[in-house]
């Protein structure tokens, strides 16, 4: 595979509503963005904004900057998640099957002997002209 050619960003589109749920008070402490999730521990709880019906066909949700899927695609992820695992997740008290992508490693995938950018302060980020990935 040629990642520098094929490669996907997963991102909300924000126009469609109804897609974006609000973690409960307990779920927002246990700080899910970054922190890696233990299994055994109650599952996350979330409710859709102004409380609107969650459609069965609903297959992802979005916590930005985190992702929540359905049972059906949680296949797509059996085989794991890089830096990551899925974690599960409850929506307005439903009994659908929802999971979180609970990722909690930074990937750095980004080849810096082969991309192109400034970097003047070591304090501050580099910025990148042409990123080019890192072959596996």
């Amino acid at each position: 595979m040629k990642y520098d050619q094929d490669y996907y960003i997963m991102s909300p589109d924000y126009d469609v509503a109804g897609y974006s749920v609000i973690p409960s008070a307990s779920t927002g402490l246990r700080r899910f963005h970054y922190r890696e999730l233990v299994y055994g521990e109650p599952a996350l709880r979330f409710s859709t904004k102004n409380s609107q019906k969650l459609y069965d066909d609903v297959e992802m949700l979005f916590c930005t900057p985190s992702f929540i899927i359905s049972e059906d695609l949680k296949e797509v992820f059996d085989d794991g998640v890089y830096g990551g695992k899925l974690y599960p997740a409850i929506i307005n008290n439903t009994k659908h099957n929802y999971f979180l992508i609970n990722i909690y490693k930074a990937l750095d995938c980004w080849d810096r002997n082969r991309s192109v950018y400034e970097h003047d302060d070591p304090d501050d980020e580099p910025h990148v002209i042409k990123y080019s990935l890192n072959h596996a």
